[in-house]
């Protein structure tokens, strides 16, 4: 690129500005928001951040990017709910990392899905685009900030098969699939 400027009329002044400065500023505000090496700085894992707790960076895959997760409050979290809908295949509701994905799918079924139909109901902050995490999500959880949880299973919104679905343990970590009929724990990340 030449040593080129340019003016820009902007109220009553005029502003002249290397070409190559425009540039390089409008390539680095295409970058996502969220993305590690991005302009935002997040606050340390386990501290308050836009409606919840930052529960650290989740690693983006097939095209999506890196994104912070945050954890809703604990007096968010829920108790006793059933994932739903036992006996029906939500196919939608199967990708182990996007619970996001995962929510919108089962809010869009013609069946009731109480654990992902509060989350996404949930207000938290300001923030209304709360969803149920997935399986990977629940496990990035369960290691950066266990301290938030009861020693509890907890529901994601990864469906195992038409009878049951995964949930976490924050007894121990470990996972496993449960009757979507059951009553276990819920929380709200975005």
């Amino acid at each position: 690129m030449k040593n080129e400027s340019l003016k820009f009329l902007y109220g009553g002044a005029e502003i002249q500005l290397p070409a190559e400065t425009i540039v390089r500023n409008w390539l680095e505000s295409l970058k996502p928001a969220t993305s590690a090496g991005s302009w935002i700085s997040a606050p340390a894992i386990g501290q308050p951040w836009q409606g919840g707790i930052n529960a650290g960076l989740v690693r983006g895959a097939d095209g999506v990017p890196d994104y912070f997760l945050i954890v809703s409050e604990p007096s968010a979290h829920l108790d006793g709910i059933q994932w739903g809908a036992q006996g029906e295949d939500e196919p939608g509701a199967r990708c182990l990392w996007d619970g996001a994905a995962n929510t919108r799918a089962l809010l869009s079924s013609a069946h009731s899905h109480p654990a992902a139909e509060q989350v996404a109901a949930l207000s938290c902050g300001s923030f209304a685009d709360w969803y149920l995490p997935a399986r990977r999500e629940l496990s990035i959880a369960y290691g950066n900030v266990p301290e938030l949880f009861k020693p509890a299973w907890y529901w994601s919104s990864t469906q195992y098969s038409a009878d049951d679905a995964y949930e976490q343990s924050f007894y121990d970590g470990y996972q496993s699939n449960s009757s979507k009929g059951a009553r276990a724990r819920a929380f709200a990340v975005r």
